[in-house]
């Protein structure tokens, strides 16, 4: 048991003249699908076609397409400066080979997390001019380092074209081309049809133009694996272009084209057809990632762009950032308890003085005890020195996912604090961090995910004013206070589940932000078997049985992750209710993925 409350949504209407079963009108209905032509589209997501133009592209083209015709020999004319996250890799390694295939003399570049830091590095970018670069391209940084890229152009002579899908600040840089559909003209923020593009979509978008332009002929679908690498790991929603470019790449993922892709399959012990979403998100990006959380994202980078010949080098390099994810999760997990004892001690306190006060004046009183959210401030804040800057955004995000709220997990070193932060809707973590800027030193991000440096000594003053925006964007989205919920799409017999169900579920893939798997709670399952599995024994196997008559198959196979505690709730011959979605089982055959459990009739 999670301790999560259970949320039926209310039952929704079809959608009329849908070719598809009544249930599936209504689950589209619920990820905002309004008739059937855009049900026709989101079942068929080759269909979909973006129907406005990048912001940005055409100029980004001409500045490239410059820079081919002005290109020298034997030295880096261009470079191509990365995040070190999959969004960044992906899409530095989607524009490196871009520029390859133009004739143009370039290097990709990721900065190293530890000693470089985020973003634009001045240092670096003189050591890049001194050696004759004359062109940075961004991917996924840039849009707000102002002075940098100012002081770059005007000392080292530098241009820049920016591909970077974050917030921007109040001023853009003066670039030669911004690629970011947040920053369209004429349109409110965030209403361009591509605006909720990835960095690597973004960049999958601009290495088209530049062959077409080009007149260099490549498959529609290259590049289509790393842009769904980068759409997928950086959560964006799932819908229009991103589902497109998703259920798409997966497709080219399958195919194991690309000896990085391969590479990573095979130590991650996954068979093609196993490749979905779900793959990507926890078995891919983590990998990816941990390069650049514990190393040097070069790694990373190295292992994507390696051809065919090189194969080898992509085994050899995944097989590091295999032993590199080992040792992440093993610091992340011990940071994040150490993170949720300080949540928990923040509780108790409150909770403590809540009952002294209560005491004071109504001694004596029945008294229930409220949930151990309602003592928790609306955004939480957690951190140490022992913390490794690169796992602080796997710690925000467990946060956060628990406890249903904006939460920022921080390392801090010689007075500074550098932390990651992850939040739900309504909350724009970016908007929060833009509020309190006049305490950070840098900040940047998204609505759901931001970062900034502080000085530590600012930490409480900044979390004040961070619960205030918080306690703001509340007040004006008229939404409840936030606690731990599943959202289930409907309760269902699970005696009642057939193939020809699971086949229409499985149409609304690829899931992710904004089109989450379907949710389903079935009451009274017996269980016949249960074991705690995994090499941290933190998993639940199970094996379940509908009481119901008309029940044939033997049994249900399920997994519980990260959910070994629930195994005292489940024993063999016992009774429980369950919240599932359906997954694929390494065999490629369904089974049962449990979200939550409890004992039986208490739901």
């Amino acid at each position: 048991m999670t301790n999560h409350h259970w949320r039926t949504q209310p039952d929704a209407p079809t959608i009329p003249d849908l070719d598809a079963p009544p249930f599936i009108g209504r689950l589209l209905r619920r990820r905002g699908v309004a008739n059937a032509a855009e049900a026709e589209r989101f079942l068929n997501p080759s269909q979909t076609a973006p129907d406005a133009p990048l912001p940005g592209l055409d100029r980004a083209v001409e500045r490239i397409l410059q820079a081919r015709h002005e290109r020298r020999a034997a030295r880096p004319y261009a470079v191509v400066y990365g995040d070190y996250d999959v969004d960044g890799v992906t899409a530095t390694v989607i524009l490196y080979e871009a520029l390859r295939k133009l004739g143009i003399e370039c290097r990709p570049f990721i900065p190293n997390r530890y000693s470089d830091g985020y973003g634009l590095d001045e240092s670096r970018l003189r050591q890049f001019a001194a050696e004759g670069a004359t062109l940075i391209i961004t991917a996924d940084c840039g849009i707000t380092a102002l002075d940098t890229i100012r002081s770059a152009h005007e000392r080292f002579d530098l241009d820049f074209i920016v591909v970077d899908h974050h917030a921007p600040g109040p001023e853009l840089p003066d670039v030669a081309a911004l690629v970011d559909a947040l920053v369209a003209p004429h349109t409110e923020p965030g209403a361009h049809p591509l605006a909720e593009l990835s960095t690597g979509g973004l960049a999958w978008h601009l290495a088209h133009a530049l062959m077409r332009a080009a007149d260099i002929e490549v498959p529609p679908d290259h590049w289509l694996d790393l842009a769904a690498l980068s759409t997928i790991a950086d959560v964006v929603p799932l819908r229009g272009e991103n589902r497109r470019i998703v259920a798409a790449g997966l497709e080219t993922m399958r195919a194991l084209q690309r000896p990085g892709i391969a590479a990573l399959a095979k130590v991650a012990r996954v068979q093609p057809p196993q490749i979905d979403a779900e793959t990507v998100a926890f078995q891919f990006a983590p990998r990816i990632n941990a390069a650049g959380r514990l190393d040097d994202a070069d790694l990373a980078v190295r292992m994507l762009s390696a051809t065919p010949e090189y194969a080898y080098e992509a085994t050899n390099l995944a097989a590091q950032l295999d032993d590199l994810n080992t040792k992440r999760r093993q610091l992340s997990d011990e940071a994040f308890h150490r993170a949720l004892q300080q949540v928990e001690s923040l509780a108790q306190h409150a909770r403590g003085a809540q009952h002294s006060q209560h005491s004071q004046h109504a001694r004596g009183a029945q008294h229930s005890q409220s949930a151990p959210n309602a003592q928790l401030p609306l955004v939480l804040l957690a951190g140490d020195d022992q913390t490794l800057k690169g796992v602080v955004g796997i710690v925000a995000g467990r946060l956060a996912d628990r406890f249903q709220r904006p939460a920022f997990a921080y390392t801090h070193h010689n007075g500074v604090a550098q932390a990651s932060g992850r939040g739900p809707a309504p909350f724009d973590l970016a908007a929060m961090l833009n509020d309190a800027q006049d305490l950070l030193l840098r900040h940047g991000g998204h609505a759901r995910a931001a970062a900034f440096t502080a000085e530590t000594q600012h930490l409480p003053q900044l979390l004040q004013r961070l619960n205030q925006s918080a306690e703001a964007t509340l007040e004006r989205t008229n939404a409840p206070a936030p606690e731990p919920t599943l959202e289930i799409d409907g309760k269902v017999s699970l005696a009642a589940v057939t193939p020809a169900h699971i086949h229409w579920i499985n149409r609304l893939a690829p899931f992710g932000a904004a089109n989450p798997p379907p949710t389903f709670l079935s009451t009274n399952i017996q269980v016949t078997e249960s074991r705690i599995i995994g090499k941290d024994k933190t998993h639940l196997r199970l094996s379940l049985t509908p009481r119901h008559p008309s029940w044939r198959k033997k049994t249900w196979p399920a997994i519980a992750w990260r959910q070994a505690e629930s195994a005292k709730h489940a024993p063999p011959g016992a009774q429980i209710d369950i919240v599932w979605t359906i997954r694929q089982d390494r065999n490629n055959r369904p089974e049962l993925e449990i979200q939550d459990l409890a004992p039986a009739s208490q739901v």
